[in-house]
Formats: C-alpha cells, structure tokens, sequence
C-alpha cells in the first residue's frame, strides 16, 4: 500500500496561509470613491457647463470625488451620470461613458471638474458620446432658464485597473426640487391683515414649500414709515420651526406682546443653490393687541368676516395705525354694539366705506 505523500500535503498546509494573505492584500487593494456632491433645491446650469461650448465648466463648484488605495495602482475611470426628469422620463447622459487616459494612483487623491476637462497632465477624456436627445431637452431648457429643470440625478464613478477589471467606484444621487428659487412660496394666514387681536399670545398660522422656516415678529414703532423699515431693527421673536405650520407666541419669550401695541410678522424660509443659500419671504403683515376695547374688537371681526371691500377698508385703516372708539351711532341716535353688529351683516352687499373723526 503506497504511503500517503506527506511533503506535499505539508507543502498545501503551509501555502494556505500565504494564499489568505495574497488574497486579503487583493481585497485591500480596493480602490475608496467618495463622490461630494451636495443636495441642492436648485441648481445654475451655467455652473456646471460653459455656455459658449457647451463643455464641462473647468471649475464646477462644491463637487469632486476621493480616490483612495493603500499602496499604488495604475486606473482609469469611467464616468457618467443619469437623469429622472419630474416627468418620469430618464435618460443616461452619455451613451458612451467618459473614459479617462490611464494615471498612476498612490494612497489618495482628489479629482476635479478641472482634471476630467483637461486641465492636469496625467489625467484625460479619450472616449465619451453624448446621448443627443437628454442634450437637446437640456439645452432647449437652458435657453429658457438659467436653472437645471427638475429631477433626480445620479453620478457614477467606477475605477479599473489597468488591464484587468472593475477595482472600485461609487453613485451619488442629487434630488433638484426646484427649476427657480421663485418657485418656493410662503403663505401666512393667520392673522389676518390688521387684525386686532384679544390675547397677547397669538396663534400664527402659514404654509411653506419648505419644511424649515423662520418666524419673526417686530414692534411697529411710532417712527417706523413702512414694514420694511420696521424688520430692519430687533425682532421681538425670532424662532427657527421645522415641521410646523403654527405656533402660539411663547409666554417664556423673552420680549411680551404689550395691550395697544401693533406688530408686524412674517414667516422666511431658504432655497439651498449651488451658489449658496437664498431667502424666501412671505408678505410682512400688522397685527394689534386689543384687550380693553371690546368695541374695537367687535368692529375689526364684523368688518374682516364680511370680506370684500369691508375687509380691505378695514385692513388699510389698521395699517394706519387706527383704532374704532366712542359710541355707534346712526343718524345721530346712539345704538348698541348689537344693533350695529346687525347693521353691518345686513350692508354685505354694499361699498361700506369707515370714517375716523
């Protein structure tokens, strides 16, 4: 009976953990992508492309990508992007991606719109082809809006090594919310323009097409000429919301609402662009706090649930600063505040025009 080959098989054994090695430094030889590009709600094209050529800008700000390896390893990469419009259509922008030349890669580098566009020596495009029909709805959009039209985009990066395969890449994918800043809208709703109000810790309503808002509160002061002039000086309330479409002013804050006073108050919001962060504004509107004048009260809720010219007459005598008081009266006879209440639901379909003597 031949004996088993005992060398060789002591020969396998000790080989094992030299092929554990060999394969581990495979595995670590991994070439890192990390691809920075940030989440914006709107996007300038002519960041991103040179108008007069229509070619990748040489200086795209806020996006690269990391390469990273221990060691060294000859690459090259292969680059694209895709696009999902807002509607629905996709679309890969380049049906043959960009491949850059071959370039030596040691322990980490930083990659730039400047190198893939030709501006460093070791680093060029040799091979890409546009698809035609993604460039023609771009460019069709850019002569209309300097804003890239609104979708999702994703941006792939695979790394491979130089006669041999696939050793690394990433995808980072960009949601454009909005085709212009202008597009983002901040409502108020309550209160009301003018609106005299019974408690010195209103309830502030609105809507945003953003989810983080501002809101602010300020005193009109007796030499303030116009909104304005007024949110220029110290707000009262200055409170940053997320998530939230009302809020009742807080009795902890530090500056109280006082009796007689009017205030102004408006709700901002911010676009994230690739140029930076823009505001976004809803009207300034003017509120009064009146506790000891029921008349006052009852005159400002009766006119405003009228609507219409009502509403309006009311809201501009308020912006002016004016407030009803005395005794009702109808051709000289003093009536209740009943009796007027009554008067004015029953002149709807009237012009009511306010007289302050």
């Amino acid at each position: 009976m031949p004996k088993p080959n005992r060398p060789r098989s002591l020969l396998l054994f000790a080989m094992i953990p030299l092929l554990i090695t060999a394969f581990a430094a495979v595995a670590h030889s991994q070439v890192q992508v990390d691809i920075q590009f940030a989440s914006y709600d709107v996007v300038y094209l002519a960041d991103f492309v040179d108008p007069t050529t229509g070619k990748l800008s040489g200086a795209v700000p806020n996006v690269s990508f990391t390469l990273s390896i221990a060691g060294s390893m000859k690459i090259y990469l292969v680059v694209n992007a895709h696009v999902r419009f807002a509607d629905n259509t996709t679309g890969v922008l380049l049906t043959v991606p960009a491949r850059t030349s071959e370039f030596e890669l040691k322990g980490t580098r930083f990659i730039t719109s400047r190198d893939l566009s030709g501006g460093t020596a070791d680093i060029k495009v040799v091979e890409h082809k546009e698809n035609e029909s993604i460039k023609q709805r771009l460019e069709d959009h850019a002569k209309r809006f300097p804003t890239a039209p609104v979708g999702t985009y994703s941006i792939s990066v695979d790394v491979f090594q130089a006669g041999g395969g696939r050793v690394g890449g990433a995808t980072r994918e960009v949601n454009i919310q909005n085709a212009a800043t202008s597009e983002v809208q901040v409502t108020l709703i309550d209160p009301l323009p003018g609106a005299a109000i019974s408690t010195p810790f209103p309830t502030f309503s609105w809507t945003s097409d953003k989810p983080q808002v501002t809101l602010y509160v300020y005193e009109k002061l007796r030499a303030i000429q116009s909104p304005e002039e007024a949110i220029t000086g110290v707000p009262h309330l200055a409170t940053a919301l997320t998530n939230q479409t009302t809020l009742t002013y807080p009795p902890t804050a530090s500056r109280r609402l006082e009796p007689g006073k009017s205030y102004y108050w408006y709700v901002e919001t911010s676009v994230s662009t690739n140029r930076g962060v823009e505001k976004r504004q809803s009207e300034i509107r003017l509120f009064r706090i009146v506790l000891d004048n029921a008349f006052a009260l009852m005159v400002d809720q009766t006119l405003n649930s009228l609507g219409g010219p009502a509403a309006g007459t009311m809201a501009t005598l308020s912006q002016m600063g004016w407030v009803p008081k005395g005794n009702p009266s109808v051709d000289g006879k003093m009536i209740s505040r009943e009796e007027l209440r009554t008067l004015l639901n029953n002149l709807k379909n009237y012009t009511i025009r306010v007289e302050s003597q």
